[in-house]
């Protein structure tokens, strides 16, 4: 009897467990977003306030943009701002807001980052990805990954050489899915384990374009998302 109606006089619990989960997992996207951004960022003034919804909202919707909106040059240091927007023109399907997040996602704009699990310089690029696509682009005579300017050029040029490589393998349907998503991925862990998957490799590199994504609004002109630093 116990077992009969614990399993059927509960309707009223079944019907609210399932709206909270429909709740929860409309929130959390919202909710992975803000833990990113806050991890990358810092926190506030160390207290526990209430978290900010309008600005979750915010970047939720910037993240599920493309990172081609106008940039906010004056969250971008100085010393990179030309070369974030030039590497941003380098093709239609990647835009500066897009170089300026991963940059701050890679290395907080710290040149004098060391090499990384994936890649070197500021922007964190795989050495092999460098010799390819990087060039003396500050013009003092030697192209160096630990240039700046170059390394942010080469990114650029990285990064609109993977999109068009995914863009063909989806058209193709040998892999599947969002291609901005994948062209990161590939930017960690190459082409070629994308097409090993068929699409995003299992583990922890998942995060990472929910990582760069996260950076979108606060990147954007249009934008009024702040942190306190």
């Amino acid at each position: 009897m116990g077992a009969v109606g614990a399993a059927s006089a509960s309707p009223f619990a079944i019907i609210g467990l399932g709206i909270f989960m429909i709740c929860f997992a409309a929130l959390l996207p919202i909710i992975i977003l803000m833990m990113i951004f806050k991890a990358i960022f810092g926190g506030g003034s160390g207290g526990t306030a209430a978290p900010d919804v309008t600005m979750a909202q915010q970047l939720y919707v910037a993240a599920s943009g493309d990172g081609r909106k106008a940039l906010f040059t004056d969250r971008v240091p100085a010393d990179y701002l030309d070369a974030v927007e030039d590497a941003g023109q380098e093709c239609t399907q990647i835009g500066s807001v897009l170089i300026a997040s991963q940059i701050q996602a890679e290395s907080r704009f710290n040149k004098d980052i060391g090499p990384g699990k994936y890649g070197e310089g500021i922007t964190q690029i795989p050495t092999s990805a460098f010799a390819t696509h990087g060039k003396d682009d500050d013009g003092n005579g030697k192209t160096s990954v630990n240039d700046p300017t170059d390394a942010i050029r080469a990114q650029g040029r990285y990064l609109c050489d993977l999109y068009k490589q995914v863009e063909t393998l989806v058209n193709d349907k040998k892999v599947i899915g969002d291609k901005l998503d994948l062209t990161l991925v590939a930017y960690r862990v190459g082409i070629d384990a994308v097409k090993t998957a068929g699409g995003i490799p299992p583990g922890e590199i998942q995060g990472y374009p929910h990582m760069v994504r996260s950076l979108f609004g606060y990147y954007n002109a249009d934008s009024n998302i702040n942190v306190q630093q």
